[in-house]
């Protein structure tokens, strides 16, 4: 038996609309495809499981709400910056006043596959 849970960028929620996480959220896609990674691997956690050879293969999706608006932001930050990216940190009082809004929200689609060898 195997089980994997992947994310899928391709499912970020963010209300309210924010265009700096909105460009963010494209910068660490590249970032993550130009490393050889694949953000949107979740949606074909069934197919690698079969293709490895799995049977009775079962999907699910789900949702992680960012409880703590500020240490998300400060992550996704930091991790830009590592490549070069400062737009997060050129608007931070701007970033502050969206994640202090009672409203906010981001939240990532998540999917978790099982199958039997």
């Amino acid at each position: 038996m195997a089980g994997i849970r992947s994310p899928d960028w391709a499912g970020w929620v963010v209300h309210p609309l924010n265009a700096l996480l909105e460009e963010a959220f494209r910068l660490f896609k590249e970032i993550q495809i130009a490393n050889g990674g694949n953000p949107y691997v979740g949606r074909a956690l069934k197919g690698l499981l079969r293709e490895a050879g799995f049977c009775n293969i079962s999907l699910s999706a789900s949702y992680e709400i960012f409880d703590d608006l500020p240490c998300f932001v400060e992550w996704l930050a930091n991790c830009l910056e590592l490549k070069g990216h400062t737009e997060l940190r050129k608007n931070a009082q701007e970033l502050r006043a969206w994640c202090e809004n009672p409203d906010s929200l981001v939240a990532i689609s998540w999917f978790e596959a099982v199958g039997f060898a």
